[in-house]
């Protein structure tokens, strides 16, 4: 541990934050305009960054009556973890822009709420100093393939030495994507924030990533293996066929390919490919405790989040990322309750309708006129 002193809390007299839509509001009043175009950006022209946020009001849950919704259950077993939602953190990067604790804050956060905090190799903060202020912490250690295999390995290496529970491998980072919002900008974040950790040696490695690489380090651990990035059934498949443990359904927070596909559109296709066993993991728009109701629906097994816990970070450190938490949780309660279940496993796609058209319903109202 390299003994890196915690940052001083800072004294903080805002009430604390109501709701996760406040929490973005208030977010944007705090950060940059640049760090903040940074951080809500995607690729080129954002379709797939919209589709994200869009996809979920395709999916109607269904108000349900009189189901005595007394006691409701949330908490689910990850990875050997009891978790108090099926909610954890996504791998994000440049949190220095937005807290001075950045990934120290974040874990710390993460801890507070019971959950999990997926760190990335590209952490501005060094993941043993997040270890060390946050001992007992549930962390998952994102890998990339931008440097040689000795580098690798050695990433490898110091999550084992910081005790995470799963290496997570990004699959769909093999070169830089182009964004339009930072390029405008002239907006270079590597020159914004505190940086304490090195980054990975040579980002166009990552274009020489294969299926024999992702099976060499399938053997360099024996921790559970997570591949992030998967967005057809087909990937998916071939993830669990090379020893993953778990595939992680995403688009990158629309940072990826800008193809105009949401996460949310091809989760069903991959659960129907890989089947009811197989651990999926989905993150993607996800703003509401709805959404997470609606996610696992269509097939996640463990849903994730990545920009809202920035704003509680950015709003107040560590405590407004536990809060971000607490609010998914209240909201998954709460349409939990209103759908008529009460327990994870109850949650079934019957509860979801899909919106039917204006000329669908004047047909339903023109056949009981003439019934």
């Amino acid at each position: 541990m390299s003994g890196r002193k915690k940052p001083e809390a800072p004294i903080n007299v805002a009430p604390p934050i109501a709701t996760l839509r406040e929490a973005r509001r208030r977010a944007k009043q705090l950060v940059p305009p640049q760090s903040w175009d940074w951080l809500e950006s995607g690729t080129e022209r954002e379709w797939s960054r919209y589709a994200n946020l869009n996809s979920f009001a395709d999916y109607v849950p269904v108000q349900r009556l009189f189901r005595n919704v007394t006691n409701i259950e949330t908490h689910c077993d990850f990875l050997g973890v009891s978790l108090p939602l099926p909610l954890i953190g996504s791998p994000l990067g440049g949190l220095t822009q937005y807290h001075q604790g950045g990934e120290v804050a974040l874990l710390e956060g993460c801890g507070l709420a019971s959950s999990v905090a997926t760190i990335s190799a590209m952490a501005r903060l060094k993941i043993e100093d997040a270890r060390q202020a946050s001992p007992d912490a549930n962390l998952i250690y994102q890998l990339y393939f931008q440097g040689p295999e000795d580098w690798i390995a050695s990433e490898i290496a110091r999550a084992h030495e910081v005790g995470a529970m799963a290496i997570c491998l990004c699959g769909d980072a093999p070169v830089r994507t182009i964004r339009y919002r930072d390029r405008e900008n002239r907006y270079d974040a590597r020159k914004f924030g505190a940086r304490e950790n090195t980054p990975p040696p040579d980002h166009a490695l990552g274009a020489r990533a294969d299926w024999k690489l992702v099976e060499w380090v399938r053997g360099q651990t024996d921790k559970p293996l997570l591949i992030k990035g998967v967005m057809c059934a087909e990937d998916a498949e071939q993830c669990l066929a090379q020893g993953a443990d778990g595939i992680w359904v995403s688009n990158h927070g629309g940072r990826a390919l800008d193809a105009g596909i949401a996460s949310l559109q091809v989760l069903p296709e991959i659960r129907a490919a890989v089947g009811s066993e197989a651990l999926i993991l989905f993150d993607g728009g996800v703003r509401t405790g709805t959404d997470v109701l609606r996610a696992i629906v269509l097939g996640a097994d463990i849903v994730s989040i990545g920009r809202p816990l920035v704003y509680g970070l950015a709003i107040d450190g560590a405590a407004g990322v536990q809060r971000i938490f607490e609010l998914y949780r209240e909201e998954l309660s709460s349409a939990m309750a209103m759908c008529g279940v009460t327990s994870l496993d109850a949650i079934q796609p019957d509860i979801l309708s899909v919106r039917r058209s204006a000329q669908e319903n004047l047909e339903l109202a023109k056949q009981v006129r003439t019934d």
